[in-house]
């Protein structure tokens, strides 16, 4: 009822803002509608602003049903019915038995040790071994292992197998850091360690830790160009020039100069050595030829003294003979010859004469 252009409907108080003064009605009739935010009039008294209340309700526009203002209140609140007789317990499979799939109710948590774990059979229900601390699910057949509370409890699954490797991409391993002395025991394939004062990236092979990058410091570049040899890493003492000896200089000579006895035949451009030109020399002594016949002049010793043969190809020194002394042949002198005073009245010019040979 109402004049034209206003409506009067009823409905019931859901909830009320005291601080807004805002009401949420259910509009009752033909048509039920559900409005919030309904200004409510501040003739009323906000203690009697008590959900469940009937309310009247000013509508002045009627094609907005939004367009409403509580403008007044009758009746008391009534309290909700009492529930009826309900069991404290369910059993299951007897008639009382919750057994809805929308319910949760339906899939009841139970718990208690594992040995008190009643027998599958039940699908859907759960169970909670407060001694392992594993949830369990009843299949209807078994029950099935869903949540564990410590990684060894896993079903299946190693000690370090919580990220699969499938692609390049992946994370993939530990990345551990620390000084370079501090490193682990190499040993988990895979895992990486940064050493903060060496500023190298180790990988672990399983058995070993390899470098696979470094972030160069000046220190690392200063051992980079020092000339210490022996401080170089994995360089030995011979690794980048070759090792060169006053003997292994001599042995190269040796053996890389090519020696012709007939005259140096081939040699070019290379510098005999001092032992090359010696077994030349010592070659050339052995050898059958006329300089071989060469007195040394060491043989003789002071003025006078004269070269004799006491053999084939022996020479000798014959010291020079006194004042007046002529050189005799003597068959029995080892030289064949001596010096010898002169006989009274005889020819010493023919004796010398004759041994020349003139």
């Amino acid at each position: 009822m109402g004049r034209k252009g206003v409506m009067i409907r009823k409905g019931i108080l859901k909830a009320f803002d005291s601080d807004t003064y805002k009401a949420s009605v259910q509009v009752i009739g033909s048509l039920s509608v559900w409005l919030d935010n309904v200004t409510v009039s501040a003739a009323l008294n906000r203690a009697d602003m008590v959900a469940g209340r009937s309310v009247v309700l000013l509508s002045l526009d009627p094609s907005n049903p939004d367009d409403c203002i509580l403008v007044g209140l009758w009746g008391v609140p009534q309290e909700p019915p009492a529930p009826g007789a309900h069991e404290n317990t369910h059993t299951d499979g007897a008639s009382d038995e919750i057994d809805s799939a929308l319910d949760p109710r339906a899939y009841p948590l139970l718990a208690g040790a594992l040995a008190n774990r009643p027998a599958a059979g039940i699908d859907g229900r759960f169970f909670w071994t407060t001694d392992e601390h594993i949830l369990y699910r009843d299949n209807g057949t078994s029950w099935v292992k869903v949540a564990v509370a410590d990684h060894a409890d896993l079903d299946g699954i190693g000690g370090s197998d919580h990220h699969a490797k499938t692609g390049n991409d992946e994370v993939y391993g530990l990345l551990r850091t620390g000084l370079d002395a501090s490193k682990p025991a190499a040993g988990t394939a895979g895992r990486f360690y940064w050493a903060t004062d060496s500023r190298i990236l180790y990988r672990d092979t399983g058995s070993a830790w390899e470098e696979s990058a470094r972030g160069e410091t000046a220190t690392r570049l200063a051992q980079l160009s020092e000339k210490a040899h022996s401080s170089l890493t994995g360089v030995g003492a011979s690794d980048h020039h070759a090792k060169y000896t006053d003997a292994e200089a001599k042995a190269a000579s040796v053996d890389n100069t090519p020696y012709d006895p007939a005259g140096w035949n081939g040699v070019t451009d290379v510098a005999p050595s001092k032992d090359a030109v010696r077994d030349a020399l010592e070659d050339h002594y052995a050898a059958a030829d006329p300089h071989s016949g060469y007195v040394l002049e060491s043989l003789l010793d002071a003025k006078g003294d004269i070269i004799a043969a006491t053999a084939d190809n022996t020479p000798t020194r014959l010291a020079v003979g006194t004042d007046g002394q002529v050189l005799t042949a003597d068959p029995t002198q080892a030289t064949g010859i001596k010096w010898a005073t002169s006989s009274a009245g005889a020819d010493n010019n023919a004796r010398i004469l004759a041994f020349m040979g003139v």
